[in-house]
């Protein structure tokens, strides 16, 4: 990131920095006696400010592709896959970034992965943070790891699809369910019934 926008950008995300700057603008105000002078102090750091929330709104799309991107990485990791194999991805938007500014736009994300495989499928979650960011020098974004799952096909009694919500039944009584994107959770329940079919045919056969 260039930093002609970092700087900005991690003023408008620093509660901290904002404090101090608005501190030395009232120790300027109380010297120059307020007046004219003292107001053209106090306009510096609410301009650098809002500023820094343009350039954030701005880059605001680049961000949520970034975050996205990251966090279907660590799924496909999690889930031991690389993207050519057979996945079913949900992503999520949600939150509010906290600034006066910049309400209206989404502070975090979530992906949730669900990978079928021979002999039990994986779901693996990912939440990350569109902003503020981890780091500006290099570009980080901060991510949490919100669980991963193996669900054996030995242990499934019963898949169930109601909508976009696919329910994975075990025998112990215990409802896994996974939230598919547009038809995705039709095309997962139809993979895993495909694949429970195979595992079923494999003890038979064994």
């Amino acid at each position: 990131m260039d930093l002609r926008e970092a700087l900005p950008i991690i003023f408008c995300s620093t509660p901290k920095a904002k404090v101090m700057a608005y501190l030395l603008t009232l120790i300027l105000i109380t010297l120059f006696a307020g007046g004219l002078a003292g107001f053209v102090f106090l306009l510096i750091p609410l301009g650098l400010d809002a500023y820094g929330s343009f350039l954030v709104k701005d880059n605001h799309k680049a961000f949520q592709e970034d975050v996205l991107e990251n966090l279907e990485a660590e799924c496909l990791r999690a889930c031991g896959i690389d993207k050519t194999q057979p996945n079913y991805p949900f992503v999520e938007i949600g939150g509010a970034i906290d600034h006066w500014l910049l309400k209206d736009f989404k502070a975090w994300a979530t992906c949730t992965m669900m990978a079928p495989k021979d002999d039990f499928v994986v779901i693996a979650s990912r939440k990350g943070r569109i902003f503020p960011l981890k780091t500006y020098f290099p570009v980080r974004y901060h991510t949490e790891d919100t669980g991963t799952r193996d669900v054996y096909y030995s242990d499934i009694s019963a898949v169930e699809l109601s909508g976009k919500v696919l329910s994975m039944t075990t025998a112990a009584g215990e409802v896994v369910a996974y939230t598919g994107q547009g038809d995705k959770a039709a095309q997962a329940a139809e993979h895993i019934r495909n694949r429970l079919r195979e595992f079923k045919s494999r003890r038979v056969v064994a």
